[in-house]
């Protein structure tokens, strides 16, 4: 009995030391988003005006078809504007970044901090049409996880998809929002990544359930011949 104690006791006495030692939550990657950029997104999350998060939603697509969207959007944008999925128009730019403008009141330019299996940090700079404000400049950081979601009885292996970011007004005066504008600055935020999110969900889905009706859709809406070329290689070919 007092080996027993004494081992209890033992125990006891050690779990702070072993709770202190667990490493701590990383969400985002951090330790692996390089010196500037990590600074950037602490800055914005640390100080933000607003941020929002989604609810996780099951999307029926394999990781490497959902990571393609998010990694090549660019190219994902001509196929949601051909497939009436989405209406977003994104261009390459130098560096591995690249401009976005969702035609409704938000252009940025984004950049890569951080991009793994299941996991996509961006950063965009860039300008916001919100009612009742004029327009907005500001920094927005935005993460994105998919990991593979619990199996669930007859249905198809699918992914957990969740996100968030945090958005920092550019500018004392316009950052010191009072609470009823902050209120409508989250909405327009939280929304725009809905929306983000909502495309590239549709197109994974399609992609992934039906890649050669898929094909066929975009070679009727005539998309340009290097995308559907791109297309056909990356999901048709053997």
């Amino acid at each position: 009995m007092s080996r027993l104690l004494a081992f209890a006791l033992a125990l006891c006495l050690a779990s702070p030391a072993l709770a202190q030692d667990a490493p701590a939550p990383d969400p985002w990657g951090l330790k692996r988003i390089a010196e500037v950029p990590r600074a950037e997104i602490e800055r914005v999350r640390n100080d933000a005006t607003v941020s929002a998060v989604l609810k996780p939603r099951r999307v029926e697509s394999s990781e490497a078809v959902y990571r393609y969207m998010l990694t090549n959007l660019p190219l994902a944008s001509r196929w949601l504007r051909a497939l009436e999925l989405g209406d977003y128009d994104l261009s390459d730019l130098p560096e591995g970044k690249f401009q976005i403008d969702d035609k409704a009141g938000a252009k940025a330019i984004g950049e890569r901090a951080l991009s793994e299996p299941s996991r996509l940090v961006v950063i965009a700079k860039g300008t916001l049409e919100v009612p009742l404000l004029p327009k907005i400049k500001g920094v927005g950081v935005i993460l994105i996880r998919f990991p593979l979601a619990p199996e669930v009885k007859g249905k198809p292996a699918a992914l957990l998809c969740s996100a968030e970011t945090a958005f920092r007004v550019e500018g004392r005066v316009l950052h010191g929002l009072g609470r009823a504008l902050r209120r409508i600055l989250r909405k327009v935020v939280h929304d725009k990544l809905d929306s983000l999110v909502k495309s590239a969900t549709a197109l994974a889905e399609s992609v992934t359930r039906d890649p050669t009706g898929t094909f066929e859709r975009l070679k009727a809406a005539k998309v340009a011949p290097k995308d559907l070329e791109a297309f056909r290689q990356r999901f048709l070919a053997l």
